[in-house]
């Protein structure tokens, strides 16, 4: 059997090595791709640093993928070989499915065609943030906010004018054309007099904290009017009062899709939807940043985002770089 180079986490709050894993093939319904740029998460420090998630060891992680489809299953009619594809990892169900490595399965329901105006180092920064926004505003709760999808006729102009803040925005919010950019260094009580004077005509609702520590989330709280919902991207790390009357909703992406209807509603959107919204340019990729050795660059890209090191870029590596 040949083999590849794969970076593992050879043990629970062991380091990564590099070493070599069997190059898979794809079964019924799966695609296998090789991998030409993989992103970087701050799940997959967490999971090195405190042991979660991950029972079996060694491991292989990482959850951001695009490259090329190399081979196809059995009944896959979508792809073929020479693709250009991303899509979202599932190293926690299976390694064979994850990104630190240089050939990864694909199971066809999860994997998107690449628009021609995206490189794949932009499209690897895609899925889990994509995702993400999308289970938070669209599923229905208590997994997200239930938001009337835009892609329907309904939702195209529902809620034109509704005012959406971000907290720990990137660089895609602000391409797309933020409305209005406040200094991050503003304190708490700064920060809400300036939300308050843009939104005297239409009270802010939702709030989407893409830090959700325990500063960001007391400042959401505090800047949502009465009835307001803040959605976060981590557990609640605060004490919300009855008497706020407002709502949090803390994203979890795989218990939301593991619900067959909400599972339907996201893939709806990535087999129908993302590809056309990447081209048009209705959803723009985050700048990247591609780390040097491949595989190799891996821990220490991870070491950065652990201590703080990284704003308003994805960090990227590309597998097939990995050295001898």
């Amino acid at each position: 059997m040949s083999t590849q180079k794969a970076l593992f986490l050879e043990k629970k709050f062991g380091d990564f090595v590099l070493g070599e894993a069997p190059r898979y093939n794809p079964g019924p319904g799966e695609v296998l791709v090789k991998i030409l740029a993989t992103a970087l998460n701050p799940l997959e420090w967490l999971v090195q640093k405190y042991s979660l998630l991950v029972e079996n060891y060694p491991a292989i992680l990482g959850s951001d993928i695009a490259g090329e489809v190399d081979a196809v299953g059995e009944g896959v009619t979508d792809f073929q070989k020479g693709d250009r594809v991303f899509g979202q990892g599932h190293f926690l169900i299976d390694g064979r499915k994850a990104g630190f490595q240089q050939y990864a399965l694909f199971p066809v329901s999860t994997t998107v065609k690449i628009p021609p105006n995206i490189s794949f180092d932009e499209a690897a920064a895609l899925p889990v943030a994509v995702i993400r926004s999308f289970v938070a505003f669209y599923i229905p709760p208590p997994f997200g906010l239930g938001l009337t999808l835009p892609t329907t006729p309904q939702g195209a102009a529902k809620y034109t004018g509704t005012p959406i803040a971000v907290i720990g925005g990137a660089t895609s919010v602000g391409q797309a054309g933020a409305t209005y950019v406040f200094d991050r260094d503003l304190s708490a009580e700064s920060l809400k007099s300036e939300v308050d004077r843009v939104t005297t005509s239409q009270p802010l609702t939702i709030l989407f904290d893409a830090v959700s520590n325990e500063e960001s989330q007391k400042a959401g709280l505090g800047l949502l009017a009465p009835g307001g919902r803040l959605v976060t991207v981590l557990p609640l790390a605060i004490n919300l009062k009855a008497d706020d009357n407002k709502s949090v909703v803390s994203v979890t992406t795989g218990a939301a899709s593991a619900v067959p209807a909400n599972g339907k509603i996201l893939a709806d959107f990535w087999h129908n939807h993302i590809a056309r919204l990447l081209e048009s340019g209705d959803i723009k990729p985050n700048r990247v940043e591609v780390l040097p050795n491949g595989l190799a660059g891996i821990p220490e890209g991870l070491r950065r985002l652990e201590t703080n090191q990284v704003s308003g870029v994805k960090l990227v590596v590309h597998p097939h770089e990995t050295g001898a």
